[in-house]
């Protein structure tokens, strides 16, 4: 049997996205000629975006719909698909962002598991938008903070038996240490890779990142892993949702990153139970968790001092302010009081993020290493057996 599936980061950001509408309209007018068997979506944030999605996936024959129904911290994730969905189940990252990408803090990323009914037997795709990452927090930073989700990622995949679909933004290259820590602590394939179809994703040449001091970059992608006894075979991988039109005479595309559609072909295959994890990868992973919880210490420490030292410029104000008694002195003092409030809010701010967002960082990225340590202990348990 045959499937269609694909991804598409939407960019339906609330206050922050242009023309979410009008472009979530042009993206539904696309799917039908697309004939796609199953397509995920991130950066649904949106009520209005989800429902023009959905709407459209249902004239397209996606008539199977999930996404996690919240008001607020929702997942920005939305599966449509022709095939039945059997069940989902939502795992949001322990490790969202760090302290520094507070507005990732709130968008409650993670990843959905949607089991889909195929005749061949049931198909698990799996749905993600990892962190992006931030200026201040470098590129180690970010790639600790992405491995420490890969992390948790991989060991639900290496769980199931089904077949799996890992489909979404991955926010890093295929040179990139995280796109060897996923791959070697999954079993998953590249298809894009595999088939010799590696074409880049977000794009200069796209109208929302036109001026973008960054190269061309695939980012988005999807990649298969065999079940026990159901198989994935790629046939052919093609960047999709990238023709640009027009939007009251300038040029717009549906998203500023392009899509991916994936064809395979899903039929028996002989794999015994979850593959070892690659030691190069367990290694990796390893080693940029641990760089990743010395960052986060290292930023308590050093949040800790802003807040000191922001607190304690607060009070030498407010003093000030308390000292002056005549009407100029009034004033003064009114001015003082303003000064202390301002001083006083970034001393708050970096005493919240040093006490409460760091130390949640910090435990995360020992649960992403207890995780991996599992990891390891399984790989090495299979490779004896």
């Amino acid at each position: 049997m045959r499937l269609r599936v694909a991804t598409l980061n939407v960019w339906a950001i609330p206050l922050l996205s242009e023309r979410i509408g009008t472009r979530m309209r042009e993206i539904g007018r696309r799917l039908a000629p697309l004939e796609l068997d199953a397509i995920a979506f991130q950066e649904a944030w949106t009520p209005a975006a989800r429902r023009h999605l959905i709407d459209a996936g249902r004239q397209a024959g996606l008539g199977n719909a999930w996404h996690r129904k919240r008001l607020i911290l929702g997942s920005g994730l939305l599966v449509l698909s022709r095939l039945p969905i059997e069940g989902a189940d939502f795992d949001r990252f322990t490790l969202r962002a760090c302290a520094s990408a507070k507005d990732e803090l709130l968008g409650g990323k993670g990843f959905a598991r949607v089991v889909l009914g195929t005749p061949e037997g049931r198909l698990v795709l799996v749905d993600t938008h990892l962190h992006a990452g931030t200026a201040n927090e470098g590129e180690v930073g970010t790639r600790a903070q992405r491995t420490a989700q890969i992390v948790q990622l991989a060991a639900e995949v290496r769980e199931l038996p089904e077949p799996v679909l890992v489909i979404g933004d991955l926010n890093c290259q295929d040179n990139d240490p995280e796109h060897v820590v996923l791959t070697g602590l999954t079993g998953l394939r590249d298809l894009a890779a595999e088939t010799g179809s590696r074409e880049p994703t977000a794009l200069r040449n796209n109208p929302y990142r036109r001026g973008s001091p960054k190269p061309d970059r695939r980012i988005d992608y999807v990649m298969a892993r065999d079940g026990d006894r159901v198989g994935l075979r790629s046939i052919s991988v093609a960047r999709i949702f990238d023709e640009p039109f027009a939007i009251d005479g300038r040029e717009a595309a549906c998203s500023d990153h392009a899509g991916v559609c994936a064809e395979l072909e899903i039929g028996a295959a002989a794999r015994s139970g979850s593959a070892p994890a690659d030691s190069a990868a367990l290694d990796l992973a390893a080693r940029l968790l641990g760089e990743g919880a010395a960052t986060a210490r290292r930023n308590r420490r050093d949040t800790r001092t802003g807040a000191a030292i922001g607190l304690g410029a607060a009070a030498l104000a407010a003093t000030g302010s308390r000292a002056l008694r005549s009407t100029r002195r009034r004033f003064l003092g009114g001015a003082l009081s303003l000064g202390a409030l301002a001083a006083l809010a970034p001393g708050v701010e970096r005493s919240l993020s040093s006490e409460w967002l760091v130390p949640n960082e910090i435990d995360a990225f020992g649960q992403a290493a207890v995780l991996l340590a599992r990891i390891r202990a399984e790989s090495i348990a299979a490779g004896l057996a």
